[in-house]
């Protein structure tokens, strides 16, 4: 995390995502993003592994070790509709609906006409089976 406790806990909601040294290692980015987790001010998961449609690829790292780790610290994911992000695969979100976690559909929108990315998102959600249950909020 960027920022101390005792900012962080000024916030509602604080969402963490991988913003920079994406070309780590497997082990060394699995490492990173537990070590986030284990903070208690992180409630979301931001654009989970990072990847940038065919710019970048998903973070290396233990997709399934992570999942199962967000599952006990009882962390979202976001599922992100910028058409560019589209991010988190219907494969690991279908793992994730398994093991019970919740979920949070964003348009990552940096201006307003990038709402409309919201439609993306639910089609990814959708491909994953998620049903609106599983969904804490849309943003």
């Amino acid at each position: 995390m960027d920022y101390p406790d005792n900012i962080l806990e000024k916030f509602d909601v604080i969402i963490a995502s991988i913003h920079t040294r994406y070309r780590q290692n497997e082990e060394a980015m699995t490492k990173r993003l537990l070590r986030g987790l284990k903070n208690p001010h992180f409630k979301i998961w931001g654009h989970p592994l990072g990847r940038l449609v065919l710019k970048r690829d998903p973070v290396p790292c233990d997709v399934e070790r992570i999942l199962e780790a967000i599952a006990d610290a009882r962390v979202a994911i976001e599922i992100n509709g910028d058409p560019y992000r589209l991010d988190l695969a219907p494969q690991w979100a279908k793992i994730a609906r398994k093991l019970g976690l919740k979920f949070i559909i964003s348009t990552d929108a940096h201006s307003t006409s990038n709402y409309q990315n919201l439609k993306f998102g639910i089609h990814m959600a959708r491909r994953a089976g998620i049903c609106k249950d599983e969904v804490l909020n849309t943003m």
